[in-house]
């Protein structure tokens, strides 16, 4: 899963970061010690040099049989609690 650091990107460049335009996405805050405490998830801060995103980041191990990504997904989800930075539905 593909994220972006809060501590180098704001909510709103990163809803713009993506291939589609803006407003196909949405923006969740999630804590990254939350999402390390979920068995077989990792964090890993991997900017991205050719679209000069220094914040891009991957969270790994949300890959395997469908089983395992859909019960590490609701551990995940569970565990973060996520809180919505800029809903999808938000026109700007």
């Amino acid at each position: 899963m593909s994220t972006n650091w809060g501590k180098y990107s704001s909510a709103r460049h990163t809803r713009g970061c993506g291939p589609q335009p803006p407003s196909n996405y949405g923006v969740v805050k999630l804590g990254v010690a939350a999402v390390r405490g979920v068995e077989g998830l990792s964090v890993v801060h991997t900017p991205d040099e050719d679209r000069n995103n220094r914040a891009h980041t991957d969270v790994h191990g949300l890959e395997g049989s469908p089983l395992e990504v859909n019960s590490r997904r609701a551990l995940l989800f569970a565990a973060i609690d996520p809180t919505w930075e800029i809903a999808p539905s938000d026109p700007g």
